[in-house]
């Protein structure tokens, strides 16, 4: 067993970015405000707890009809020393 692994299970979102993006969906100013303002919450949420993601494109920002968003795929992302953080 390999206890170097993290694995985490996140509730299902409809769709990503890249897809909405993509599609003829109507994607208002306000909620490309609403979902720009909570994709910088969640990265200040992570860099607060010293994680980088290094991976953030359309596609790993998963939105729900209500324009709550959320941050997947963290396979590339990182943890920095509180010493590098000074």
């Amino acid at each position: 067993m390999d206890l170097n692994q993290l694995c985490y299970v996140m509730e299902l979102m409809d769709q990503d970015l890249n897809e909405i993006l993509k599609s003829k969906i109507k994607f208002t100013e306000t909620h490309l405000i609403k979902t720009v303002y909570h994709t910088l919450c969640a990265m200040a949420f992570l860099h607060e707890a010293n994680v980088i993601h290094r991976d953030l494109k359309p596609a790993n920002i998963l939105i729900s009809p209500n324009c709550d968003v959320k941050v997947c795929d963290f396979g590339f992302s990182r943890t920095i020393p509180v010493s590098c953080m000074d």
